[in-house]
């Protein structure tokens, strides 16, 4: 028997929703919904843009930001009334850019983008400042729903340092310090990054001041604990040219970093010739597939290469110059996969774990219903490797449950869950004379929930056998001559929800607990204090805290019929289907739908289909409340 939830439903009037309570003796443990690795700091910036420059000319000035969509913004000589240039906060719904650029003035410069939650791609571009003294660019714990690109190119400063550490970018991220001119030092501390495809470090062509040899005698390059989750990082450090006098040194530390595919390092034909020393230090690296170190062309008095207890699975390749003192190579590369087991049973070794910062003990890092493991990373469609449990005979392990749902169900490769990123999941099927859910319904959430950092899967038909989008029987409860879905059990009937759920046909019993699963029906009717209710007007209905939840498409229907001239029933439709979807949802995740007037303004769980507008949960709570990290997401 399973424990007792309550159910939650939308009740239909032209301006006003109502919502009723009745116990529902049904529990399918619904995922708990979570975000992405939580950092410090998040909650700055609240309460609307501040003035954007300090009225003191000579001191620093600090945007906090708070945007609903994109934010792009050009600093120049002219429009810089400070040495330091800080974004921090929080809220850019779209992308956030930032261009520094056509600095003269002979003094210290900090730019400084931190804590930054952004919607979209984050881009940050210092290009062609001369005449700076130090220069220092900072870009750390931001939460980046696109790609991450800082591209530091063509400054002629005195010293440089760039900090990029600890973002967690969902997509790429690309680092450029190219083509500077530096007089005396350049520091680069690359650390505890994590984005899911390509990650991309070029540290190229930095070179003395034309005809200032004695110069630039100090390089250091930190790549310390960055990971990528599912592709490949791609490491280049080439033609950096030291002074030709003094003792310049060139030092370069590359570790404990990891790819999920390939990890390629490129340092090449570096110089800090005839008196300098350049040493390059790479141990306990990690990638899946194919690690390829080059160490060739680099000159100097002295070369010291320290290379020890890098691993690749598969084939791996080193090829160092013999140059100088020579390469010292302590360890040849190793299979990742001799050294770990998987304690957790997750599907993924400790080691692979320890690379990409799931947890070696907790098979669901994120706290999102779905283990770490729960994808096919080779793309082969197999559960095999290191992505399988060694254990793969008992059919008891959890990891066979998994495997069978990922290799069936979950085909589409953009659907395959991020195990540092929320996800969450949700089969769509529908009675009879009940349209699919639309595409553009589904295009609305996936854009809305990606805004907050959850990656939204709705399946109304993925290609393969199984899943959603299918027709289920036409018997249906019949009152008054009206067909109504039934949201509780029928004893002796087989035409309620829970009789098609537990079908096989219709919804494979290996998505218990990872999916959540709705059906749309004409009508919707339901038990209530221990009576029949067949209410025409209730236009959903849901598990609050479990994962299950329906939608009357009829009752939909002729509320829209109703509220709009019939010019425009076919394209709000969606709209409100989008948004009956989000708020039967929001049940599913302890979402309520009281109502006071500090609420709002309106929102997905009151009033949301009242209006069209808003497709959100409300900003303050809602949204938290689907976070266990509690950050305040973005509205826009």
């Amino acid at each position: 028997m399973r424990n007792a939830r309550f159910l939650s439903m939308a009740v239909l009037t032209v301006f006003l929703l109502s919502a009723t309570t009745v116990a529902l003796p049904r529990d399918v443990g619904g995922p708990q919904v979570d975000g992405d690795l939580g950092l410090p700091g998040i909650q700055l910036g609240l309460g609307g843009p501040l003035p954007l420059y300090s009225s003191n000319p000579n001191s620093s000035w600090t945007h906090k930001l708070n945007h609903t969509g994109g934010f792009s913004k050009t600093t120049t000589n002219t429009s810089l009334n400070g040495t330091k240039i800080t974004y921090s906060g929080m809220g850019i719904g779209g992308d956030f850019e930032l261009t520094v650029k056509g600095i003269f003035k002979n003094a210290n410069l900090e730019i400084e983008v931190s804590n930054l939650e952004v919607g979209g791609s984050l881009t940050v571009n210092v290009v062609s400042n001369p005449f700076l003294q130090d220069l220092k660019v900072n870009v750390g714990g931001n939460k980046v729903g696109g790609d991450l690109h800082v591209l530091v190119e063509d400054n002629a400063v005195s010293n440089l340092e760039v900090n990029i550490g600890e973002n967690r970018a969902c997509l790429g991220m690309m680092v450029q310090v190219i083509k500077n001119s530096i007089d005396y030092q350049f520091l680069a501390n690359i650390r505890k990054n994590v984005v899911k495809d390509d990650m991309i470090l070029e540290i190229n062509q930095n070179h003395r001041p034309p005809g200032w040899p004695e110069l630039f005698h100090t390089m250091t390059v930190y790549i310390v604990d960055n990971h990528v989750v599912q592709l490949a990082m791609r490491i280049y450090i080439q033609q950096n040219e030291m002074a030709k006098e003094g003792f310049p040194k060139m030092i370069i530390e590359i570790r404990v970093n990891g790819a999920g595919t390939d990890m390629w390092t490129r340092i090449l034909a570096n110089r800090a010739y005839p008196t300098g020393e350049i040493e390059v230090q790479m141990h306990d690296n990690a990638c899946d597939v194919r690690q390829d170190i080059f160490i060739y062309g680099n000159k100097a008095l002295e070369v010291k290469v320290n290379i020890i207890r890098n691993y690749g699975c598969g084939s791996s390749y080193v090829a160092v110059q013999d140059d100088a003192v020579g390469p010292v190579v302590k360890e040849p590369t190793k299979c990742m996969q001799q050294t770990g087991g998987d304690g957790d049973g997750d599907g993924l070794t400790d080691l692979y774990e320890m690379m990409v910062g799931t947890g070696m003990t907790n098979p669901d890092t994120d706290g999102d219903g779905i283990w770490d493991g729960w994808h096919d990373k080779n793309k082969n469609k197999v559960w095999d490797g290191d992505e399988r449990h060694g254990e793969i005979g008992d059919p008891d392990h959890p990891a066979q449950k998994f495997s069978g749902s990922v290799d069936r169900l979950v085909r589409p490769q953009e659907h395959e869950p991020n195990p540092i990123c929320c996800d969450i999941y949700v089969e769509i099927d529908q009675t009879k004379g009940q349209k699919k859910f639309p595409k553009q319904s589904v295009n609305l959430l996936e854009k809305k929930f990606k805004k907050h950092r959850i990656k939204m899967h709705i399946d109304n038909g993925w290609p393969g056998k199984g899943g959603g989008g299918q027709t289920l029987p036409t018997k249906l409860d019949t009152h008054k001559g009206t067909k109504y879905l039934h949201f509780r059990q029928l004893l002796g009937e087989k035409n309620d929800f829970y009789d098609f759920k537990d079908e096989a046909k219709y919804f494979d019993p290996m998505r218990e607990d990872i999916f959540h699963y709705a059906i749309i029906g004409p009508y919707i009717s339901y038990e209530e204090n221990g009576s029949m209710v067949y209410n025409k007007n209730v236009t959903g209905i849901a598990e609050r805290g479990g994962d299950d939840f329906a939608l009357a498409g009829k009752a939909i229907d002729s509320f829209i019929k109703k509220k709009y001239v019939k010019k425009d029933w076919k394209s709000v439709k969606p709209k409100i289907l989008a948004r009956s979807f989000m708020h039967e949802l929001g049940h599913n995740m302890n979402l309520l739908d009281t109502y006071a007037k500090a609420d709002e303004p309106l929102t997905v769980m009151y009033g949301y289909i009242s209006t069209v507008k808003p497709l959100d949960y409300r900003q303050s709570a809602e949204w938290a409340a689907l976070r266990p990290d509690k950050v305040i997401e973005t509205s826009d």
